[in-house]
């Protein structure tokens, strides 16, 4: 039996209350809430996945159609409680529709029919009816209807409560079009565009509810979203985490004898291929797999998170595939998947730079060896660990390497590295000032999720990363040339050309010195060929469009997110599940003239 009274204790502490109830269903309510959303599932017919149409909602309950006394009273409790703390409370039921003109297959349209008394506030229906509008399932767009009626609740059930002034009741009826009603078939796809849409559409209703009808004046929409991680979110998350802490991908993809395939290749005339060895592989592709795939992620309620881990398994999974296909020619394709090709439209960009740009352009001056970059590198540490003592990155030279690299939280310097004194700074911001600080702040987030990397975020950060090469001013001539190079090299090795032919055409062509060459050809080259390295450009060009179109950093140094995830993370900021980043780069106090040009709409070409 339910014990009610614990409910509502709970709810007047404003605490937490996850019951489930026999012999199905669940109670969910986060916190105290002007609102409760409800589905009962029929006695009559099937009616799978329905449920799952609610259950992302910070508030809601799912009970079985017939037992009318457990769910009215569990509903009178909530109403009971809640309604006192906000002067009105709003209930919404959902359901689906048994009429199958609208749901023969899975390319139908979206239907919505909302049921509602006479007394509801006009205003309240204009926000559903236009929200639930907006939603769009395999390029169509929704139909909303309403229905003026004084059983706002499906046919043949009793009400769930009385309807008063300080109560309101709302009815919505959805078409099933995610299953087909003759076969049963589900459409998992379908389902969840049609769930992120309604739950959208509720969270802006209560808002317009909430902000007009009750005492609660809610910042945003968003606030009204689920805050809770519950134990199925925290048991994928620390899952993904134990995989992805086996996959140390990019130095597992990056070649381990550098200067010595430098020196066969200079000795062979630079002609061949040079060989290129990789450390082993610490546990068997196809165990990796195993275990990603075990991870419950349909077990998410949240329809916002289930996606974000959704898209994280496939990522993981193509990263899994490419160590599998390591020195082969598969890897250069399943590279194509994770980091896509080079479009015209970016090699016209880097055509572009490397034309404009002197072919002599160098970053002279004295040049700077492990040791002291080390020395340096851990005065820029420390002066931010002053003001973030989390701050704790290990500088560690290393041998097998032949640049700078931040892996594990540390930053990783190649024992045999020499950086012009020109360019310190603005490495030390790409690779301090963003990608530690973005590791360090993902630390803080109560997901691993944004510290692992959420998919395609590595073009985000890269074009962050060079952003900050700009604001510290160390974007040399130099420097662009090397990324425009990268982006021509890589549209090279999608067309098939060789090592030889890569290397040669940046030498004749384009005149970069045979170590620059090499370098550059080496890098798309590892592991069978990585298109990884167009992102630096093609990622800077994504954050200047993002800077001029207003949007905003602050969200992009939370963890390692994509930017089309940014309106994502504001949703999840805004509700509380991802926390805002105790830690930003100095450029961006240092550099305000600069960010305001950028906004202003600067180009690629005009940072040259």
């Amino acid at each position: 039996m339910l014990d009610l009274q614990s409910i509502t204790c709970r709810l007047q502490k404003n605490k937490l209350v996850r019951r489930s109830l026999r012999p199905w269903g669940r109670l969910h309510i986060d916190r105290q809430l002007p609102f409760l959303v409800v589905y009962r599932r029929p006695a009559d017919r099937e009616d799978p996945q329905a449920d799952r149409l609610i259950v992302g909602e910070a508030s809601y309950l799912k009970a079985l159609a017939d037992q009318h006394q457990q769910t009215i009273e569990i509903v009178e409790a909530a109403r009971s409680t809640l309604q006192p703390a906000f002067g009105a409370f709003l209930i919404v039921e959902v359901w689906t529709s048994k009429d199958t003109s609208t749901s023969r297959s899975a390319a139908a349209r979206p239907v919505f029919r909302i049921h509602h008394t006479p007394e509801t506030p006009p205003s309240l229906l204009q926000v559903l009816k236009e929200k639930l509008g907006e939603i769009r399932v395999l390029q169509k767009s929704a139909r909303v209807r309403h229905l003026k009626t004084a059983q706002p609740w499906p046919m043949g059930l009793p009400a769930l409560t009385e309807h008063s002034d300080s109560t309101l009741c709302i009815g919505i009826e959805v078409a099933p079009i995610f299953r087909n009603l003759k076969t049963g078939k589900q459409f998992p796809d379908v389902r969840r565009a049609v769930h992120r849409g309604l739950s959208l559409a509720l969270r802006q209703t209560f808002f317009e509810f909430a902000s007009h009808h009750t005492t609660d004046k809610p910042p945003h929409f968003h606030t009204l979203g689920r805050q809770a991680i519950v134990r199925a979110v925290k048991d994928v998350d620390r899952r993904f985490s134990q995989v992805v802490s086996l996959l140390n991908f990019m130095l597992l993809v990056t070649p381990a004898n550098p200067g010595r395939a430098w020196s066969k290749f200079k000795a062979a005339g630079f002609r061949g291929e040079p060989e290129f060895l990789y450390r082993p592989i610490p546990e068997r592709p196809a165990d990796l797999k195993r275990k990603l795939y075990e991870i419950p992620v349909h077990r998410i309620e949240d329809p916002t998170l289930s996606d974000l881990y959704e898209g994280k398994r496939i990522a993981t999974d193509r990263r899994i595939t490419m160590l599998q296909d390591r020195s082969t020619p598969n890897f250069l394709y399943e590279s194509i998947q994770l980091f896509g090709l080079v479009e015209d439209d970016l090699l016209n960009t880097a055509v572009s730079l490397l034309a404009s740009i002197p072919k002599e352009s160098r970053d002279d001056g004295p040049r700077l060896g492990a040791i002291a970059l080390a020395k340096r590198a851990r005065a820029e540490i420390a002066r931010y660990s002053s003001i973030y003592p989390g701050f704790t990155p290990k500088v560690r030279i290393r041998k097998d390497l032949n640049g700078l690299i931040v892996s594990g939280g540390n930053l990783l310097i190649g024992r045999n590295i020499e950086v012009p004194s020109s360019r310190v700074e603005a490495l030390f911001q790409h690779e301090i000032g963003t990608h530690l600080i973005i590791h360090y702040n993902s630390l803080t987030q109560p997901l691993n999720l944004v510290r692992s990397g959420m998919s395609g975020y590595e073009e985000t950060q890269e074009g962050m990363a060079v952003l900050a090469e700009y604001l510290s001013g160390g974007l040399s001539l130099s420097r662009m040339r090397v990324l425009a190079a990268r982006v021509l090299a890589v549209r090279r090795l999608t067309e098939h050309a060789s090592f030889e032919d890569i290397f040669g055409e940046l030498i004749d062509e384009w005149k970069f010195k045979p170590y620059s060459a090499f370098t550059i050809t080496m890098r798309v080259w590892r592991g069978g060929g990585m298109t990884k390295d167009a992102t630096y450009l093609k990622g800077l060009i994504s954050i200047l469009k993002y800077l001029k179109d207003d949007g905003d950093l602050d969200p992009l140094y939370s963890g390692r997110i994509a930017l089309d995830q940014a309106p994502i993370i504001e949703e999840l900021i805004w509700r509380g599940v991802i926390k805002r980043p105790p830690l930003k780069p100095r450029y961006l106090e240092t550099a305000p003239d600069k960010l305001k040009e950028l906004r202003d709409g600067l180009t690629v070409l005009d940072l040259i």
